[in-house]
């Protein structure tokens, strides 16, 4: 079913349920058709779409800030700090190596 309602999902992947009435979505999941679906056919049109893809812009803005800010940045600090300290400590070890660093400018 093409819920968007824009007819630009491609459902030409058609499968069939299994015995147990499960189908297996283009994204791997399990999907169970209800009992109560009446498809003379019993075969299926499956796509997948982008959820972005349907979110007017605004939204889209707001969704991305909120993961940035709630999922994105609080994983991503500490691992940069953590890389930060590590390059840093190198540095302080190996401070002859400066020359690497031109070295490979230079070879770019």
């Amino acid at each position: 079913m093409d819920a968007s309602g824009a007819g630009d999902v491609d459902t030409s992947t058609i499968v069939e349920p299994d015995s147990d009435g499960y189908i297996i979505g283009l994204t791997k999941r399990k999907l169970k058709i209800p009992n109560d679906w009446k498809n003379p056919t019993g075969k299926f049109h499956i796509g997948v779409k982008n959820i972005y893809e349907l979110f007017p812009p605004s939204l889209l803005t707001r969704v991305k800030k909120d993961y940035l800010e709630k999922e994105f940045l609080p994983k991503h600090k500490p691992l940069l700090a953590d890389a930060l300290q590590r390059l840093e400590a190198f540095r302080l070890k190996h401070p002859d190596d400066e020359n690497i660093e031109n070295q490979q400018e230079r070879m770019k």
